[in-house]
Protein backbone atom coordinates (compact mmCIF):
# COMPACT_ATOMS: atom_id res chain seq x y z
CA UNK A 1 0.00 0.00 0.00
CA UNK A 2 2.36 2.63 1.10
CA UNK A 3 4.23 2.00 -2.07
CA UNK A 4 1.74 1.90 -4.30
CA UNK A 5 1.93 -1.39 -5.14
CA UNK A 6 -2.16 -1.72 -5.42
CA UNK A 7 -2.32 -4.36 -8.60
CA UNK A 8 -0.10 -6.43 -6.23
CA UNK A 9 -2.39 -6.22 -3.04
CA UNK A 10 -5.63 -6.73 -5.01
CA UNK A 11 -3.81 -9.74 -6.84
CA UNK A 12 -2.61 -11.01 -3.37
CA UNK A 13 -4.55 -10.01 -0.75
CA UNK A 14 -7.93 -11.90 -1.05
CA UNK A 15 -5.64 -15.79 -1.20
CA UNK A 16 -4.11 -14.50 1.54
CA UNK A 17 -7.16 -13.83 3.55
CA UNK A 18 -8.49 -17.00 2.48
CA UNK A 19 -5.37 -19.06 3.69
CA UNK A 20 -5.22 -17.64 6.86
CA UNK A 21 -8.43 -18.23 7.39
CA UNK A 22 -8.42 -21.71 6.73
CA UNK A 23 -5.30 -22.19 9.03
CA UNK A 24 -7.25 -20.57 11.83
CA UNK A 25 -4.66 -17.34 11.84
CA UNK A 26 -6.99 -14.71 12.75
CA UNK A 27 -3.79 -12.57 13.56
CA UNK A 28 -2.79 -12.43 10.26
CA UNK A 29 -6.44 -12.57 8.58
CA UNK A 30 -6.83 -9.40 10.35
CA UNK A 31 -3.63 -7.49 9.65
CA UNK A 32 -4.56 -8.38 5.83
CA UNK A 33 -7.88 -7.12 5.99
CA UNK A 34 -6.83 -3.56 7.88
CA UNK A 35 -5.74 -1.07 8.01
CA UNK A 36 -4.46 -0.93 4.38
CA UNK A 37 -6.20 -4.29 2.89
CA UNK A 38 -9.55 -2.63 2.33
CA UNK A 39 -8.14 -0.72 -0.41
CA UNK A 40 -8.20 -3.95 -2.56
CA UNK A 41 -11.68 -3.62 -2.57
CA UNK A 42 -12.19 -0.26 -2.51
CA UNK A 43 -9.48 -0.03 -5.30
CA UNK A 44 -12.08 -1.94 -7.49
CA UNK A 45 -15.55 -0.34 -6.61
CA UNK A 46 -16.31 -2.54 -3.77
CA UNK A 47 -16.99 -0.40 -0.87
CA UNK A 48 -19.63 -2.82 0.72
CA UNK A 49 -16.87 -5.88 0.67
CA UNK A 50 -14.06 -3.25 2.13
CA UNK A 51 -16.88 -3.06 4.67
CA UNK A 52 -17.77 -6.68 5.04
CA UNK A 53 -14.22 -7.27 5.68
CA UNK A 54 -13.88 -4.93 8.70
CA UNK A 55 -16.64 -6.46 9.71
CA UNK A 56 -14.80 -9.95 10.24
CA UNK A 57 -12.25 -8.07 11.64
CA UNK A 58 -14.45 -6.55 14.47
CA UNK A 59 -16.39 -9.79 15.40
CA UNK A 60 -13.31 -11.37 16.21
CA UNK A 61 -11.54 -8.67 18.65
CA UNK A 62 -10.97 -8.83 21.91
CA UNK A 63 -13.31 -6.30 24.36
CA UNK A 64 -10.91 -6.46 26.68
CA UNK A 65 -8.20 -4.03 25.97
CA UNK A 66 -6.82 -2.20 23.03
CA UNK A 67 -4.82 -4.64 20.91
CA UNK A 68 -3.44 -4.21 17.26
CA UNK A 69 -6.44 -4.56 15.86
CA UNK A 70 -8.29 -1.30 17.17
CA UNK A 71 -5.14 0.41 15.78
CA UNK A 72 -6.31 -1.38 12.50
CA UNK A 73 -9.71 -0.86 12.52
CA UNK A 74 -10.25 2.69 12.74
CA UNK A 75 -7.81 3.21 9.76
CA UNK A 76 -9.42 0.59 7.42
CA UNK A 77 -13.05 2.10 8.95
CA UNK A 78 -11.73 5.89 7.48
CA UNK A 79 -10.71 4.72 4.52
CA UNK A 80 -13.83 3.36 3.48
CA UNK A 81 -15.71 5.96 5.03
CA UNK A 82 -13.91 9.33 3.24
CA UNK A 83 -14.02 6.91 -0.19
CA UNK A 84 -17.97 6.85 0.58
CA UNK A 85 -17.46 10.77 1.16
CA UNK A 86 -18.44 10.61 4.30
CA UNK A 87 -16.09 13.18 6.50
CA UNK A 88 -18.11 13.35 9.77
CA UNK A 89 -18.25 9.42 11.50
CA UNK A 90 -14.29 9.12 11.04
CA UNK A 91 -14.31 12.42 13.10
CA UNK A 92 -16.71 11.33 15.90
CA UNK A 93 -15.58 8.10 15.69
CA UNK A 94 -11.46 9.20 16.40
CA UNK A 95 -12.59 11.53 19.45
CA UNK A 96 -15.16 9.19 20.97
CA UNK A 97 -11.47 6.91 20.98
CA UNK A 98 -8.75 8.75 21.38
CA UNK A 99 -8.96 8.43 25.52
CA UNK A 100 -8.66 4.79 25.04
CA UNK A 101 -6.21 5.20 22.47
CA UNK A 102 -4.04 7.28 24.55
CA UNK A 103 -4.23 5.19 27.65
CA UNK A 104 -3.33 1.62 25.38
CA UNK A 105 0.05 0.61 25.99
CA UNK A 106 0.62 0.31 22.06
CA UNK A 107 1.08 4.28 22.23
CA UNK A 108 4.28 3.62 23.95
CA UNK A 109 5.49 2.53 19.91
CA UNK A 110 6.93 6.08 18.07
CA UNK A 111 5.11 4.42 15.07
CA UNK A 112 2.07 3.47 16.39
CA UNK A 113 1.90 6.91 18.06
CA UNK A 114 2.81 8.49 14.45
CA UNK A 115 0.19 6.28 12.70
CA UNK A 116 -2.77 7.46 15.24
CA UNK A 117 -1.73 10.93 15.27
CA UNK A 118 -1.67 10.87 11.35
CA UNK A 119 -5.12 9.38 11.65
CA UNK A 120 -6.61 11.78 13.80
CA UNK A 121 -5.37 14.54 12.02
CA UNK A 122 -6.50 13.17 8.95
CA UNK A 123 -9.90 13.11 10.36
CA UNK A 124 -10.06 16.12 11.92
CA UNK A 125 -9.49 18.15 8.35
CA UNK A 126 -11.82 15.77 6.67
CA UNK A 127 -14.49 16.94 8.75
CA UNK A 128 -12.95 20.69 8.56
CA UNK A 129 -14.00 20.72 4.86
CA UNK A 130 -17.67 20.04 5.34
CA UNK A 131 -18.36 21.63 9.00
CA UNK A 132 -18.30 25.85 8.97
CA UNK A 133 -16.97 26.00 12.43
CA UNK A 134 -14.04 23.66 12.10
CA UNK A 135 -12.07 26.02 14.27
CA UNK A 136 -11.51 23.09 17.62
CA UNK A 137 -10.77 20.36 14.09
CA UNK A 138 -8.62 22.25 12.59
CA UNK A 139 -6.53 22.90 16.14
CA UNK A 140 -7.42 19.17 17.19
CA UNK A 141 -5.47 18.62 13.55
CA UNK A 142 -2.29 20.88 14.21
CA UNK A 143 -1.70 19.64 17.64
CA UNK A 144 -1.66 15.93 16.31
CA UNK A 145 0.79 16.63 13.95
CA UNK A 146 3.20 18.99 16.53
CA UNK A 147 3.21 15.08 17.86
CA UNK A 148 4.36 13.54 15.02
CA UNK A 149 6.91 16.06 14.59
CA UNK A 150 7.92 15.63 18.28
CA UNK A 151 8.34 11.71 17.29
CA UNK A 152 11.45 12.84 15.66
CA UNK A 153 10.74 10.05 12.85
CA UNK A 154 12.46 10.87 9.74
CA UNK A 155 10.58 10.61 6.40
CA UNK A 156 7.64 11.80 7.52
CA UNK A 157 8.25 15.68 7.55
CA UNK A 158 6.84 15.62 4.02
CA UNK A 159 3.91 14.70 4.89
CA UNK A 160 3.59 16.72 7.75
CA UNK A 161 4.06 19.62 5.38
CA UNK A 162 1.14 18.59 3.03
CA UNK A 163 -0.92 18.27 6.15
CA UNK A 164 -0.30 21.46 7.59
CA UNK A 165 -0.55 23.25 4.13
CA UNK A 166 -3.95 21.97 4.18
CA UNK A 167 -4.89 22.78 7.70
CA UNK A 168 -3.54 26.49 6.64
CA UNK A 169 -5.88 26.51 3.27
CA UNK A 170 -9.14 25.79 5.50
CA UNK A 171 -8.00 28.77 7.49
CA UNK A 172 -7.83 30.72 4.17
CA UNK A 173 -4.05 31.47 5.05
CA UNK A 174 -3.61 30.54 1.14
CA UNK A 175 0.15 32.15 0.60
CA UNK A 176 1.16 30.17 4.02
CA UNK A 177 -0.48 26.69 2.60
CA UNK A 178 1.47 27.30 -0.45
CA UNK A 179 4.75 28.26 1.34
CA UNK A 180 4.15 25.06 3.04
CA UNK A 181 3.88 23.16 -0.01
CA UNK A 182 7.02 24.44 -1.50
CA UNK A 183 8.88 23.35 1.38
CA UNK A 184 7.46 19.66 1.04
CA UNK A 185 9.52 18.70 -1.49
Amino acid sequence: FLLGRIRELIQQTPGLVEDANRRGNVYYANRLRAPFGVTVWLAQGDASEARQQVENLKSRLSRLNFQAQYYWRPWAETLIELYEDDRDTPWHRIQAQWAQCKRSKLMMLPMIRLHMHILRAMCALAFATVNSDSTSALRTASRSLQKVLGLGISGGNAWIRIYQAAIEHQRGRTPVAEKLLTTAG
